[in-house]
């Protein structure tokens, strides 16, 4: 009921913005960037059976809980900002400083939760890394349905010169459709780590290294997008966001060999 009622609140918002033909584009826009994202975290994982159901809980969670509660803190964040520091820098304090800290906890507390109260689901490194790019990808579907409908409502289809849907799909759905994935996969790395260790110091700074491991990313591509010119950005993504990425591919690839060997 409340995933329903966040989902319905967030479509009915973002369709009084930019009208129902363009939330519509954008819908299905978000679903063609996210497929391949679902399918990659499903296959990490594919020999874990009875995990699904909190896979696609964590989906839900992230495009509809964790979404909610970003767009009203967020919308907070930009008022005080510009009530503070004058018109068209609350945009600034939203991106850079809000958005990192408040959308990485929203959406990694379901990760936490699952280890809290679910501990039997996670038992390592593998089942955080699903469980937080379920949510992140849950997370970047809702947002990238306001993202390519805004683009289609105010500038068509456009090209690549342009900004247009065309455009904002390809920076968001074809060169960054694992952002928000790979910040919470990193929440998901230090509670996947958690989860292995009987450890009292573990057990409560892993979770912790890692949320803030996600919001320094964050904040350093938010920056990169909101302050920097169009070289700027480029430079983040090849010399930052990619080499991370690798990293984080090589991280999985290893700790997954592992657990599928202990597993059988």
């Amino acid at each position: 009921m409340v995933l329903a009622s966040s989902g319905v609140t967030l479509l009915a918002i973002s369709t009084a913005r930019v009208g129902v033909v363009a939330e519509l584009v954008g819908l299905g826009g978000a679903l063609l960037a996210v497929v391949s994202v679902v399918v990659v975290f499903h296959r990490v994982g594919r020999w874990k059976r009875g995990q699904v159901g909190l896979r696609w809980l964590g989906f839900g969670w992230g495009a509809c809980i964790a979404t909610t509660t970003a767009l009203v803190i967020n919308n907070t964040a930009e008022a005080v900002g510009d009530l503070l520091l004058g018109k068209g820098n609350g945009d600034k304090v939203s991106s850079i400083v809000s958005a990192p800290l408040f959308e990485e906890a929203a959406k990694g507390v379901f990760v936490l939760g699952i280890l809290l109260f679910v501990k039997s689901k996670i038992n390592g490194v593998i089942d955080g890394v699903i469980y937080a790019g379920f949510v992140g990808a849950g997370f970047a579907f809702t947002e990238n349905i306001y993202y390519f409908g805004r683009a289609f409502a105010e500038h068509g289809l456009g090209d690549t010169n342009t900004a247009g849907l065309v455009t904002s799909f390809i920076l968001r759905g074809m060169l960054s459709p694992f952002t928000h994935p790979l910040f919470t996969c990193i929440v998901g790395v230090g509670i996947g780590l958690a989860a292995m260790t009987t450890k009292r110091r573990a057990t409560v700074f892993g979770p912790i290294y890692g949320y803030l491991g996600a919001v320094i990313l964050h904040a350093i591509w938010n920056g990169a997008a909101t302050l920097g010119n169009g070289e700027f950005f480029l430079n983040v993504y090849f010399m930052v966001m990619v080499p991370i990425f690798i990293a984080g591919v090589w991280l999985v690839a290893r700790h997954r060999k592992r657990e599928r060997t202990a597993s059988t």
